[in-house]
């Protein structure tokens, strides 16, 4: 492991990372409605009702898990990472409380 990295997670400690708060569900349900449109960080705080700060801690959470995609433009936007498999079949399984 390199010196300040970050230990790789298992798959169950990524499911109780990500599912793990309920501002992290807020802002997953949000990118879930429309997994292929980017939101910028002001959008998801505008929707979510959360502070600036909350956002933005949780999206790197979420960003390390590979659940989001952060696009390279300014500003950042976020969307659900529809490559990763586990974010996926988080998709199929809550569509129906969307």
């Amino acid at each position: 492991m390199k010196p300040n990295s970050k230990p790789e997670l298992g798959t169950w400690d990524q499911v109780e990372a990500g599912l793990g708060n309920p501002c992290r569900l807020r802002i997953l349900r949000t990118l879930m409605r429309s997994p292929s449109k980017p939101l910028t960080g002001y959008l998801l705080q505008k929707y979510t009702l959360l502070n600036p700060r909350e956002v933005k801690k949780h999206l790197e959470v979420l960003v390390d898990l590979g659940w989001l995609e952060e696009t390279p433009y300014k500003p950042k936007k976020y969307r659900i990472n529809q490559q990763n498999e586990d974010m996926l079949r988080l998709m199929e399984f809550l569509k129906p409380y969307l």
